[in-house]
């Protein structure tokens, strides 16, 4: 995920250069892409890292919202995260490794 790893390095300079707009952007194409990779990833040997990926890029997201003083936008985010960390404990047939990644 070489892709990701630029996106959110993208997205820190925007940050901490008070570009928000810029930073939420890049972050949601972060979030995007972990989302498009995430099934690969999470039933290979790495589920945290695939779990890790999307949470971060959400985290990423909400911290240029409350920069903003969007506090429900920040606060509809974290109720993505949940959403999405519910969602994928419901999948069936879960190893151990992927179930101790969505409790991680």
């Amino acid at each position: 995920m070489l892709d990701w790893k630029l996106l959110i390095t993208d997205a820190k300079k925007a940050y901490y250069n008070y570009c928000y707009d810029d930073a939420i952007e890049v972050n949601n194409h972060a979030l995007m892409l972990s989302k498009k990779h995430f099934d690969n990833i999470f039933i290979s040997n790495e589920p945290e890292k695939a779990v890790a990926l999307v949470v971060i890029s959400y985290l990423n997201i909400i911290d240029s919202h409350v920069a903003k003083n969007k506090f429900t936008s920040a606060q509809i985010l974290f109720e993505d995260i949940f959403y999405f960390l519910r969602d994928i404990n419901k999948r069936p047939n879960k190893c151990s490794f992927q179930k101790a990644a969505i409790i991680n």
